[in-house]
């Protein structure tokens, strides 16, 4: 029975019996349980790492040895700046033959005489260079020499010189290099007092000079004999020299032993010239 509750009151209906059996509910199955992971084994210890016996310092660590030798550095030439030098001077200047037609009868004998140098490199292949050089020329005076019946002289020709050259230059490996030189300078002469002797007797012809421009040409070398410190330099060179008259080119007078006044000829040119030098340099 059955009661169900209406509008009108309560009413109790029979229970109708279901047609198909009650349907029975499958019991629920519980998910499985992990099963449990196994505890770690206890170590022991022998396995176990030492323990330092103080804790005031790091425990020792072994080191490599040090090296015995300090490593190699890489080997780089010294730059040269500036090289400076002398040098002796095989000086031989021509003298003209002739002067106004007539013989002047006075040589320019060769000579030794000393330089200087300085020279700088620009570039590798270039170096802008100044020089000095001095010599005494000996003076080989002939009979009727300067129209004098005889004319002789203990004395030198004293000339020196000075100017600047560029030297184009070629290195031949790290020793040797080979140049041209060109350049322009400045010198002087100054011709030494004669003694002269015709038929009047003995007198003197006063000294004489003038200064004179040259264009000196050459071709040369050095050889390091102490590498990067000591070079030897060997250079040839043909000096064309334009000179200025000054008192030795143009006449002169002399008073003879007669107190007459003599005509004393004009001394000869020298246009063309030749200086070869050998010497050592500093690099620097």
């Amino acid at each position: 029975m059955i009661l169900v509750a209406t509008g009108f009151g309560v009413e109790a209906r029979a229970e109708q019996p279901s047609d198909s059996p009650a349907t029975e509910q499958a019991p629920t199955r519980e998910p499985s349980a992990a099963p449990p992971s196994p505890e770690p084994a206890p170590s022991s210890p022998e396995s176990a790492p030492p323990v330092p016996p103080t804790y005031d310092g790091p425990p020792p660590l072994e080191r490599p040895p040090p090296f015995d030798d300090e490593p190699a550095q890489p080997a780089l030439r010294r730059e040269r700046r500036l090289d400076v030098g002398g040098s002796v001077l095989f000086v031989s200047r021509l003298g003209a033959s002739e002067d106004a037609g007539l013989p002047s009868g006075v040589d320019y004998e060769p000579s030794v005489g000393f330089g200087i140098h300085l020279r700088l490199p620009v570039v590798r292949w270039l170096q802008v260079g100044a020089y000095f050089g001095g010599a005494e020329i000996g003076l080989g005076l002939a009979p009727g020499a300067l129209g004098v019946d005889q004319l002789e002289t203990n004395d030198t020709l004293t000339t020196a010189w000075f100017g600047t050259k560029l030297y184009p230059t070629l290195h031949v490996g790290e020793l040797v290099r080979l140049w041209a030189s060109a350049g322009v300078g400045w010198g002087r002469y100054e011709f030494p007092a004669m003694n002269a002797r015709d038929a009047s007797g003995r007198f003197r012809v006063q000294t004489r000079g003038n200064s004179f421009v040259e264009f000196p040409l050459g071709v040369g070398g050095a050889v390091e004999l102490v590498d990067e410190w000591l070079s030897l330099e060997l250079e040839l060179g043909v000096v064309p020299t334009v000179h200025r008259e000054g008192t030795s080119f143009v006449g002169a007078q002399a008073t003879d032993a007669a107190g007459r006044l003599r005509d004393i000829g004009p001394l000869p040119r020298s246009p063309l010239g030749f200086v070869q030098s050998l010497g050592l340099s500093v690099l620097l």
